[in-house]
């Protein structure tokens, strides 16, 4: 069975497809998680290099419950004051 052609991103579905797995054995290729053969880990990999699939972490997160994003509002981007306490506090939160 041929993975559908997309216009967009390519699923996770496409990806099983592709390396004649089920959808759950690319979900725990990519997580981490669960019992996954070496093989069948290779063969998930290897299909999603070729169709250039990237986890979808916006998804990820509202599967998981935890977005793993930090949400900062503020008013007068402009002021200097505050774009330095804006590039201190990204400065911080990426060497995390």
């Amino acid at each position: 069975m041929k993975p559908r052609q997309t216009r967009g991103a390519v699923t996770a579905q496409d990806v099983a497809t592709r390396a004649g797995v089920s959808r759950a054995v690319v979900s725990r290729a990519f997580s981490d998680s669960g019992s996954i053969s070496p093989d069948a880990k290779a063969r998930v990999l290897a299909a999603a290099r070729e169709l250039g699939y990237q986890v979808n972490f916006l998804a990820q997160g509202l599967n998981r419950q935890r977005s793993q994003l930090i949400g900062v509002m503020v008013a007068r981007i402009g002021d200097p004051f505050r774009s330095a306490l804006l590039e201190a506090l990204i400065k911080a939160i990426s060497q995390c």
